[in-house]
C-alpha cells in the first residue's frame, strides 16, 4: 500500500510520519518510508540545490523536481511496491506537491503540469493521500519555530496562500472525480495539538491496510 502525505510546510508531515512509521512497526507491518525530492542519489543533489541554491527560473524548478522523481520512481518505488505487496510503504509528498507548488504557486500552466506530472511517475498513483490542512500563516509559523528555513519557505506569503488553496481543490471531489488523479485523498485538520492528527492520521492509515489486506486475500 502506497501512502504519501501532502500539506504545506510546517504542517506537520515529518512529524506525523514518524508516529506512523513507529507504531506501524510497533504493530509487525512492514514499513518503509521516504521523502520526495532526496530518496535517491540524484534526487538528494538536486534536492540541496533547489531547497539550499539560487532560485532557477519556474520550469527548470519543475523539470528538476520531475526528474528526481522519475529517478525515484522507477528504481526505487516500482520495484519495491511490486516486491512488497504487504508493506506499507509512506512518501512524504509525492506528485501532488509538484501540482500544488509549482502548478498553483509558481502559476505554471495546470495542464502543462500535469502532463509532465504524469510522464514522469511511471502510472504509479498513491493508494491514499493523507492531507494535513492547516492555514500558511499558522504553518509557517511553526516552521520559523522549529528552525532554519528553506528557500521555497522563504517565499511570499502570496506564494504560500496559492499552494494551500491549490491543495484545498485537489482535495475535493470537484477536482479528483474529474481528472486522472485517483479519488484516494484524506483531509485531517492539522491545526490542532500534534498527538491528536498523529492519532486521526493512523486511524485512517490502519483502516485503509486493514481493508486492503482482506481484499487482497479474497482475490
Amino acid at each position: 500500500m502506497f501512502v504519501t502525505l501532502e500539506g504545506c510546510d510546517g504542517s506537520g508531515k515529518t512529524s506525523t510520519l514518524d508516529f506512523l512509521y513507529l507504531i506501524l512497526q510497533q504493530l509487525g507491518v512492514e514499513v518503509y518510508r521516504f521523502a520526495e525530492p532526496g530518496s535517491t542519489l540524484l534526487g538528494q543533489k538536486i534536492r540541496q540545490f533547489l531547497l539550499d541554491g539560487a532560485a532557477p527560473v519556474p520550469m527548470a524548478e519543475l523539470l528538476m523536481f520531475c526528474a528526481a522523481r522519475a529517478e525515484f520512481t522507477e528504481t526505487v518505488l516500482k520495484p519495491l511496491i511490486a516486491e512488497k505487496p504487504n508493506a506499507i510503504i509512506f512518501c512524504d509528498r509525492f506528485y501532488d506537491s509538484t501540482l500544488a507548488y509549482q502548478g498553483y504557486g509558481r502559476q505554471i500552466d495546470l495542464r502543462k503540469v500535469e502532463e509532465i506530472v504524469q510522464r514522469t511517475c511511471a502510472d504509479v498513483s498513491p493508494d491514499l493521500t493523507l492531507f494535513l490542512d492547516i492555514a500558511p500563516e499558522k504553518a509557517l509559523v511553526r516552521r520559523g519555530d522549529a528552525g532554519s528555513l528553506n528557500r521555497l519557505d522563504q517565499e511570499s506569503l502570496d506564494f504560500h496562500q496559492r499552494v494551500y488553496a491549490g491543495y484545498k481543490y485537489m482535495s475535493s471531489v470537484q477536482y479528483t472525480s474529474h481528472t486522472w488523479r485517483r479519488n484516494c485523498w484524506l483531509v485531517i485538520n492539522a491545526d490542532r495539538p500534534q498527538d491528536i492528527v498523529c492519532l486521526d492520521a493512523f486511524a485512517v492509515v490502519w483502516g485503509k491496510y486493514l481493508t486492503t489486506k482482506k481484499e487482497r486475500s479474497m482475490k
